[in-house]
């Protein structure tokens, strides 16, 4: 039976057309603990790689994250909508590879990645024709499912992913040359600096005492930057140039990272629930939000999450006391 699942794959805005009754988007605000992110270590591997996973469970007291880890190798038939195959949320599902327990687990990526999930023709299923490759997404990716269980009553099952290095199909032999030479695996990004109202904000992460004092209803602008990446630094923890094959230029083209993040808080407001740099605005390396204290006295968490569109991702936890 498939039970509650949260997905923490990163979500796209609504967009509400004129005649369409305004919705309250709510999820930038944790009532209750759940799973915010995933971070993978290396941010890119080749299949039968060991990764390092770890999860971002928001509580409002740091308790800690009660989560199973599993890698998923179902493929989902073409045929049937969605993106993930329903069986890598099944409880028991014989296709979940089991990795381990807690907020960081280690595993070892299946062998087939690159078969169920990228460009190698898969292995017909009983009764079925032979299947087709799978497709990259917009950055010539391909990724392995993760399946994430938070125990509850009853659990909830998250979806996480870690991006897998395959070959490059639909290239002359003399394209895949060049970008087997060219190519780089993905590197998380890095939060180099936090601001708010101008000053430095630290980190849980860097200094488990740190606290920011807010006065209640007050608007605290918020910066966010991570580091600036020259066009040929490889690797770089910013909006990182990549080689990647134009389908429909038939070349290889250089490109570079979008960066998006995500903030999230116990209580108030945020201004935008997703900020960011999109691939033209690369050479900018920082985002502003701002977040609306609420209007009772008492402690409250702020986290903000940082993305690359190549899988990476990295986080900052930020306590705030609100006063007065």
């Amino acid at each position: 039976m498939v039970r509650r699942a949260l997905n923490v794959l990163a979500m796209s805005a609504l967009a509400l057309g004129a005649c369409v009754p305004e919705l309250v988007d709510d999820t930038s605000i944790v009532t209750s603990p759940r799973l915010l992110a995933v971070r993978a270590e290396p941010a890119e591997a080749e299949p039968g790689a060991e990764v390092a996973l770890r999860g971002l469970w928001a509580a409002s007291d740091g308790g800690a994250a009660p989560l199973g880890w599993a890698f998923c190798t179902a493929r989902k038939p073409f045929t049937e909508p969605g993106n993930v195959d329903p069986a890598c949320l099944v409880e028991d599902s014989p296709d979940l590879v089991a990795i381990g327990d807690g907020e960081t687990v280690t595993g070892t990526l299946p062998d087939d990645g690159c078969r169920l999930f990228g460009p190698d023709r898969p292995t017909p299923m009983a009764g079925e024709p032979a299947g087709r490759p799978a497709d990259p997404d917009g950055t010539g990716g391909y990724y392995q499912p993760v399946r994430v269980r938070a125990d509850g009553d009853p659990p909830a099952f998250a979806l996480a992913q870690v991006r897998i290095r395959c070959g490059l199909p639909a290239a002359t032999p003399e394209q895949a040359a060049d970008y087997k030479a060219r190519v780089h695996a993905n590197s998380s990004p890095a939060i180099t600096a936090i601001t708010g109202d101008g000053a430095a904000v630290i980190a849980l992460e860097a200094d488990p005492t740190a606290v920011t004092t807010v006065a209640r209803g007050a608007t605290l602008a918020l910066r966010v930057a991570w580091p600036g990446c020259g066009t040929d630094e490889q690797p770089c923890a910013g909006a990182e140039s990549y080689v990647w094959f134009d389908p429909d230029a038939r070349a290889l083209v250089t490109r570079r990272e979008a960066i998006r993040v995500t903030w999230f808080a116990t209580a108030g407001a945020w201004a935008s629930a997703r900020t960011g740099r999109a691939e033209a605005e690369a050479d900018q390396p920082s985002t502003e939000n701002s977040w609306i204290a609420p209007g009772d006295v008492g402690e409250q968490r702020l986290w903000i999450v940082v993305r690359d569109d190549r899988g990476g991702a990295t986080w900052a936890t930020v306590r705030i006391a609100v006063a007065p």
